[in-house]
């Protein structure tokens, strides 16, 4: 996923692949935006997954914009829970 920006600010994210395997009930998954190029002194924008009943993630809500991105930054959306834990079992 990348995200959109305007005016060093992130306005959307546009998503590539919705992925699977989100189970209702665990809730939204972790999203995580990389820091603004522009260094520490600006804010990280943040997001909130939104999951459609079939697993699948439908958007990323962008919950606070951020400032200080010279390019749309990277975001990265958890995996689902079962896949998170299969990967500690091995």
């Amino acid at each position: 996923m990348l995200a959109a920006i305007d005016n060093a600010t992130v306005s959307e994210v546009d998503i590539y692949d919705g992925g699977s395997g989100y189970a209702p009930g665990y809730g939204a998954p972790n999203v995580v935006f990389d820091p603004p190029q522009a260094g520490g002194d600006y804010t990280t924008a943040t997001g909130i997954a939104v999951l459609q009943t079939s697993g699948r993630l439908l958007r990323v809500d962008v919950d606070e914009r951020g400032n200080g991105y010279k390019k749309p930054p990277e975001v990265v959306v958890a995996p689902p829970r079962a896949m998170a834990n299969s990967k500690n079992n091995r």
